[in-house]
């Protein structure tokens, strides 16, 4: 690994299949979940990483949303370096339908830096390594963050190269998802040959993602993206300067060129909401679909019916300090859109691991000259895609 990429294993904890009270319950009915919700749901993983606030002087442990495990945790016994320490909290990670828990244990620093933290249940027992932060790495940066499983080492390089060359980016954060495509060190080298990109790190999650489908029952049982959101604002971006949201298959434009990350930091609530469009290749031909890159797009769609999530930029020391981090807003806050700045969903680069995405429609597709010039600036002109 690259001295400033760091490589971050998760102290984590996961039952093993077979005990009914040690799997987690599903979420609603039947009839509300999308086929496939068994296959992909997440019911062993207790916990995802135990790691030390010294600012908060707690030792926290941050979870999938607990439901039923809560009652186990109130019926296990802890202890943090042999000391039997009682949970100061259960909490969730954000308001209304959380999807992650808070385990909050008080240490206070004059007991010196913990190192481990043990359970002990009748029906399970282990004890897990105590992480520390790394606020300082990602100090006064601009980061960009993103889960991502198998996204082509192509693409995730002309990611962080387009964010640098139009936003002044210069540090990332990927949890990857069990990448098995390349190896960790592949991806790191990919990430440090980016010119520009300073600090990084790479958060091995490698746990179920959750299901997919349009069902609110699907949504909320997607515990493992928003999770690693929240850990990453308290272990890693607390200091930042700013943190834009947006995954490998988005790009985000400015209409004036200025830097998102400069119009979050100027901004009145340190923050900045983006609206975002579908943006397609030509008709791909057979058997290119893996081969397209960010630059092969050039067509928008013109129907308004098939609009993305918005995303957005936070200043993390701003004045939404220490709210938490959702995937699409920030918690309890539905602020209208910057018209300045507009994102881009690659409908090409993507595997379809949620669903196909090999879609094309010519009635509802016109070139777009904004979209045509930026990937021209950025990737030359006349930019094709290349199998690797």
């Amino acid at each position: 690994m690259h001295a400033n990429v760091l490589d971050l294993t998760l102290s984590s904890y996961v039952f093993q299949p077979g005990n009914v009270v040690l799997t987690r319950d599903r979420l609603g009915t039947w009839e509300s979940r999308s086929p496939g919700y068994d296959e992909r749901f997440d019911y062993y993983t207790l916990i995802y990483d135990v790691f030390y606030d010294e600012t908060a002087q707690k030792v926290i442990a941050i979870c999938p949303a607990l439901m039923n495990f809560e009652r186990l945790i109130n019926e296990a016994e802890f202890a943090i370096d042999n000391d039997s320490v009682p949970v100061a909290s259960i909490e969730k990670t954000s308001k209304g339908t959380a999807r992650g828990s808070l385990i909050m244990f008080d240490w206070p620093q004059d007991k010196g830096i913990p190192q481990f933290l043990e359970i002990k249940h009748p029906l399970f027992s282990g004890v897990m390594a105590i992480n520390r932060t790394h606020r300082d790495h990602f100090k006064g940066c601009n980061a960009l963050y993103a889960i991502s499983k198998n996204n082509r080492l192509d693409w995730i390089a002309d990611w962080l190269a387009y964010h640098v060359a139009e936003h002044g980016a210069n540090a990332v954060v990927i949890y990857d998802n069990n990448s098995t495509d390349y190896t960790m060190d592949a991806l790191a080298d990919t990430i440090a040959g980016v010119d520009g990109i300073e600090r990084a790190a790479i958060v091995r999650a490698n746990f179920p993602f959750g299901p997919s489908g349009e069902q609110q029952t699907n949504y909320n049982s997607k515990f493992l993206h928003m999770t690693m959101v929240e850990y990453g604002r308290r272990t890693l971006l607390t200091e930042a300067r700013a943190v834009l949201n947006v995954d490998i298959d988005e790009l985000v434009y400015s209409k004036t060129g200025e830097s998102i990350f400069d119009a979050t930091v100027k901004s009145e609530k340190g923050y900045v909401r983006m609206k975002g469009q579908w943006v397609y290749t030509p008709r791909p031909e057979q058997g290119q679909g893996h081969a397209v890159r960010h630059a092969d797009h050039c067509f928008i769609r013109t129907d308004l019916r098939r609009g993305v999530h918005r995303k957005y930029c936070v200043a993390p020391k701003g004045p939404l300090e220490g709210w938490p981090w959702l995937t699409h807003r920030i918690v309890s806050r539905k602020d209208v859109p910057n018209s300045d700045f507009g994102l881009w969903h690659f409908r090409g680069v993507s595997n379809s691991w949620d669903y196909d995405r090999a879609d094309f429609d010519d009635a509802v597709l016109e070139k777009d000259d904004r979209l045509i010039k930026t990937m021209a600036r950025n990737f030359g002109p006349g930019a094709t895609a290349t199998v690797a």
